[in-house]
């Protein structure tokens, strides 16, 4: 073993996710991969990209985790974890091996548990008593508390009818009517960089699913950015989140703000090229490797970013019975802002009906352009190939 080898350890490192392994190939750090369950690794094993790791584990019990990462754990820079799911692997790591730039594990159930977390940010919530919370604040939100249940938008319901049970690991807040938002921002010893803000695009009837995810042009938006940014801040302050990158989805409206969840990872299903052609190395994923090594990205405006161009994210939910070969993939990924395409189905499976959820989408695709009316179009041009 070479006596100047650096590790990392990397805990579920899924499609987009692999980004930050390849980094630290780039940065001579050798990545260690977990995979949080054996449930995980045959479900996700095709969605890591095992070339960029020195060594990969599956997770059974701790005591073995232990036992095979000891050999490398003086010389282990950081632990990340890239799904909600599997943080509280990614603390006990930290909190049995004293990592450097761990989070307080003080906050760790309300970070992990969204109901805990909405009732520290004092949003009107309850777990219990569903039926009298409709009748008493109206339309409201019901999902999971736990965040390895969350799912996307899977579990996640949108009620207005007081006759609702009550349901276990589950809980209710008040619908909060406004434009929804994430914010990308990834931190070094409490200081918090903002990398990027972006917009959700829905249909007037749409309550839980969004068709589009777009950036918000720093240059044309700081008022509204500036005022994100203040808010999630604050949001991370109070939770003592020090070390890391974070995806915050956020709802405003007027001088309102909502959380409606904070991810204490990277933003998902994003392509790397795309991000780095748009900010350079101020993008979240370097800047969340800068954040455990050099940090010298750390040191200027934290909350601008400067934006060469645009990016969306289109969902391709799919409305009908056909083959995987009925899809023009070719063209698709031809046309010229399209960066990269995540396929969720395989060449000898048949594409499933969309029931408007990240798990039943037959594909995810990142489009970025200098101009965004050129963008615009070509997002036209790729749901004419999608109908």
């Amino acid at each position: 073993m070479d006596s100047n080898a650096r590790y990392c350890i990397i805990i579920d490192s899924f499609r987009s996710h692999n980004s930050l392994a390849y980094l630290c190939n780039e940065y001579k750090i050798a990545p260690i991969h977990i995979f949080s369950s054996a449930e995980i690794f045959e479900e996700q094993f095709s969605a890591v990209v095992s070339a960029y790791f020195f060594k990969s584990f599956i997770f059974k019990d701790f005591e073995k985790l232990k036992y095979d990462l000891l050999p490398f754990i003086d010389k282990t820079l950081f632990c990340f974890s890239c799904t909600d799911s599997s943080q509280v692997l990614k603390e006990q790591i930290d909190d049995y091996f004293n990592l450097p730039q761990k989070n307080n594990i003080a906050f760790s159930k309300i970070k992990n548990n969204k109901y805990q977390l909405y009732q520290h940010l004092n949003q009107i919530s309850d777990n219990k008593n569903f039926s009298s919370f409709v009748k008493k604040h109206g339309p409201s939100i019901v999902k999971p508390a736990p965040v390895e249940l969350s799912s996307g938008c899977l579990n996640v319901n949108y009620v207005t009818d007081a006759e609702i049970e009550d349901k276990d690991d589950y809980f209710i807040s008040k619908y909060f009517n406004g434009e929804e938002y994430a914010v990308d921002i990834v931190s070094s010893n409490g200081k918090h960089k903002l990398c990027a803000a972006w917009k959700y695009i829905r249909n007037n009837n749409q309550k839980i699913w969004k068709n589009k995810v777009e950036l918000l042009s720093y240059k044309d938006n700081q008022d509204l950015i500036k005022e994100l940014y203040d808010k999630c801040v604050l949001w991370l302050n109070s939770v003592e989140h020090k070390h890391g990158p974070c995806h915050i989805e956020i709802k405003h409206n007027g001088d309102e703000f909502f959380c409606v969840e904070i991810n204490f990872r990277l933003n998902g299903h994003m392509s790397f090229a795309g991000l780095y052609k748009c900010f350079g190395v101020n993008n979240q994923v370097s800047l969340t490797l800068n954040s455990f090594t050099r940090k010298d990205l750390f040191t200027g405006e934290l909350q601008e970013y400067q934006n060469n161009g645009y990016i969306s994210r289109i969902y391709f939910c799919n409305d009908r019975l056909r083959n995987y070969s009925d899809v023009p993939w070719k063209a698709i990924e031809l046309i010229s802002s399209v960066v990269q395409v995540f396929k969720h189905v395989y060449p000898w499976e048949l594409l499933p009906i969309s029931s408007q959820t990240y798990q039943s989408t037959s594909a995810i695709i990142i489009l970025y352009n200098q101009s965004y009316d050129e963008l615009l179009v070509d997002e036209e041009k790729l749901r004419t190939l999608l109908i």
